[in-house]
């Protein structure tokens, strides 16, 4: 309790730091200047003057448009403003200036000469110079690191409290002040959170190459991997599964899972175990994946259970274990307990059978799960949550599903560099135009789903949920008509794919196989 206390009282101690930076800044600019470079009301400010918490916002908003020394306004540690830092660090620059000169002079001086007697001076300057500039050094590094281990402090608080745009706003401060702070350590903090912030933003690219550059230190040093090394490589795993680099995340997972073998297992280690098990759902491997998932969802956390509760559901009704309706009650069940809405990463696995197997119920059921203002961040985006809507609550008509398609949120999805978004797109245009009866774009849509799927990169690019739907498709289309010859192969295909999946244990496809094809679902 007392360092809970003392806590509480160092950061009133902190805030009451800031705004007495504050009111300076005040005084020099006014309060509509500060309002106007942090975006906020003039009534805003004077609450934050007069003792209301300021944001760290604030803090960033001021740095970035009035030029404010982060360090002197959190720390008060330097000059006011990051253009006068020059002058007020005059030692520093001239400690800099002397040892170009020693180097300069150094350079002037033949080979030959190098060790005579009479450049033994020159020598011991440049000596001088180097230990001076390296005192210099350490003297801005250690004043910067208390600065940065505040700031790190709150964008970490940030981002647990689901602050993102707080967290993004302190970046530019945190980065200013590194490039004075010499501090492995403290790099490290940042660059692991940085790489947590772009995923959960949903930049995918940024923060994949963020965990690659994070997780590589991880080898470069002795001994075993530790357990914050097995919760990053945890990380890496889910950005990479979810920027749909599925290839690079096995090998990761399996790299993982055999240098820690023969250690004691943790709580990060079981969730690699999961996602391996998840990822084989896409590849077909249904036995495979349910081997691995079970035994790690039994061996997790109640916090880490939440998020892998949809996935390992998804199993059972793949498997035929239970029906989708069954398994979509559970989820439902599960979120109650909880006290807790759904999320989109929570729906999403139980939200594309619903869509394949065109089930009403289901559909109802896990859309109004959703909260009205929820954050779509995972991979797939809105598409299936606004594609569920309009199967369930608009008469479907060739009209209604031109319109829904030709929405700008919809449309992106066809024009994306993601094949995942485009092949989805197509598939979806494609159910929702057979289920409106318009055939001709219905084949139309068909072809070009199949054009996607053909030339993706890897085959489970995609989720084999979403495939199986486009299978589906095929079936309803061509099995009752007269078979082109460019539509025979294509059916052909459909068929034997939904057969080798039920055999491989997909036990939910049997309507779809066998006498099949049944045109009931």
């Amino acid at each position: 309790m007392k360092s809970a206390a003392g806590h509480a009282k160092k950061i009133a101690q902190d805030e009451e730091t800031i705004r007495q930076r504050l009111t300076e800044l005040a005084a020099e600019h006014s309060q509509a200047a500060l309002a106007r470079a942090t975006g906020l009301s003039n009534n805003r400010i004077h609450y934050y003057l007069r003792g209301k918490r300021i944001p760290a916002s604030v803090c960033s908003a001021l740095v970035r448009e009035l030029g404010v020394n982060p360090a002197w306004l959190i720390g008060g540690e330097g000059a006011p403003y990051l253009a006068d830092v020059e002058t007020d660090e005059a030692v520093t620059a001239t400690g800099l200036l002397a040892l170009v000169e020693r180097l300069n002079a150094l350079s002037r001086m033949r080979l030959g000469a190098l060790a005579g007697k009479d450049n033994t001076k020159i020598f011991r300057q440049l000596n001088d110079s180097l230990t001076l500039f390296r005192e210099l050094k350490e003297s801005l590094s250690a004043k910067a690191r208390p600065v940065l281990s505040r700031l790190l402090d709150e964008f970490e608080d940030n981002m647990i409290n689901d602050r993102l745009r707080a967290a993004q706003g302190l970046c530019k401060s945190i980065e200013q002040v590194l490039e004075l702070c010499n501090d492995d350590e403290l790099t490290h903090r940042y660059e692991r959170s940085l790489a947590r912030l772009e995923y959960r933003l949903a930049r995918m690219d940024r923060a994949t190459a963020m965990y690659q550059r994070v997780f590589a230190r991880s080898f470069l040093k002795d001994g075993a991997l530790t357990e914050d090394d097995v919760r990053l490589a945890s990380q890496f795993v889910t950005a990479l599964h979810s920027a749909r680099r599925n290839r690079d995340a096995r090998r990761l997972a399996n790299v993982v899972l055999a240098l820690c073998e023969g250690e004691s297992k943790n709580e990060y280690h079981h969730r690699i175990l999961f996602q391996k098990g998840y990822f084989n759902v896409d590849l077909g491997n249904i036995a495979q994946a349910d081997q691995c998932m079970r035994p790690a969802f039994a061996a997790l956390n109640l916090e880490s259970r939440r998020g892998a509760i949809a996935p390992i559901i998804l199993v059972d009704v793949l498997m035929g274990i239970i029906s989708l309706q069954e398994g979509v009650d559970r989820l439902m069940s599960f979120l109650r307990k909880a006290a807790d809405r759904g999320t989109a990463n929570l729906i999403v696995p139980l939200l594309l059978p619903a869509i394949a197997f065109e089930n009403q119920s289901a559909l109802k059921k896990l859309t109004g799960a959703l909260p009205p203002a929820a954050n779509l961040d995972h991979a797939l985006g809105d598409l299936p949550f606004s594609h569920a809507n309009i199967m369930i609550s608009t008469p479907l008509n060739t009209e209604a599903v031109t319109r829904h398609l030709k929405r700008d949120s919809v449309r992106a999805y066809a024009e994306s560099d993601d094949v995942q978004k485009v092949f989805l797109h197509h598939v979806l245009a494609c159910q929702l135009h057979r289920l409106a009866g318009s055939h001709r774009q219905a084949v139309e849509e068909l072809q070009t789903s199949e054009k996607v799927f053909q030339d993706s990169p890897e085959r489970d690019q995609h989720r084999i949920t979403v495939v199986m739907l486009h299978c589906r498709n095929t079936q309803m289309l061509l099995l009752k008509q007269k078979r082109r010859p460019q539509h025979a192969s294509l059916l052909d295909h459909a068929q034997k794919y939904l057969e080798e999946l039920y055999q491989s244990g997909y036990a939910c496809l049997k309507p779809w196989v066998g006498t099949a094809a049944s045109t009931q679902t």
